[in-house]
């Protein structure tokens, strides 16, 4: 892939991110935005150099939520290793994302957009889409909600924060643990083989 500096010019002097860490185990909102902005920066060009445009937002937020968590949970013992561990996290995301739009570009969902002459097909199709309507519907009021104005909607993150009144961070935050409950509620409705 990249070589190993690829990532690093965004990054702040070792001090700087041993401070970030300490505030971010302290539970600053401050230091996890400050985080996000870093990898804003950086890693935003890395993933949109490997990925579709569709996929950068999301995968961006997901890099952000893993770093987040093993700052919290204390899985990064060294803060002067942060910098090579969101670039380990990027990589392995760019690399997931990249097999499961190969997967999804050969499975049956590209023969859906077009299969009105297959009563199979349009049987399948109907199926997934009340599988979906159903997982959306047992998401907690604020969830569908999220979710329902960004990808139905296509509201903007702005817009949907200035209702909702939320700050960015949180509606990063709502929406990506909204997407892995509907996720994990159209697993268990539809279980892949």
């Amino acid at each position: 892939m990249e070589n190993a500096t690829e990532c690093t010019h965004w990054s702040p002097n070792k001090t700087g991110f041993a401070d970030l860490v300490i505030r971010i185990q302290n539970c600053s909102e401050a230091a996890e935005e400050e985080l996000y902005q870093i990898l804003n920066r950086g890693v935003r060009y890395f993933l949109a150099r490997h990925l579709c445009p569709a996929d950068v937002e999301d995968a961006l937020h997901d890099v952000f939520l893993v770093v987040v968590t093993a700052i919290r949970n204390r899985i990064l013992d060294h803060p002067a290793g942060l910098a090579g561990y969101i670039q380990t996290v990027a990589r392995r995301k760019t690399n997931v994302t990249f097999v499961n739009r190969k997967r999804v570009m050969r499975g049956p969902e590209v023969s859906l957009i077009a299969s009105n002459d297959d009563p199979e097909l349009d049987l399948l199709r109907n199926e997934r889409v009340e599988i979906a309507t159903q997982a959306l519907h047992d998401l907690s009021p604020r969830d569908r909600e999220i979710l329902t104005r960004f990808y139905l909607s296509e509201q903007t993150r702005e817009q949907i924060c200035a209702d909702m009144r939320l700050s960015l961070n949180q509606f990063r935050l709502l929406k990506s643990r909204a997407k892995a409950r509907f996720g994990e509620r159209g697993r268990r409705r539809f279980p892949t083989k």
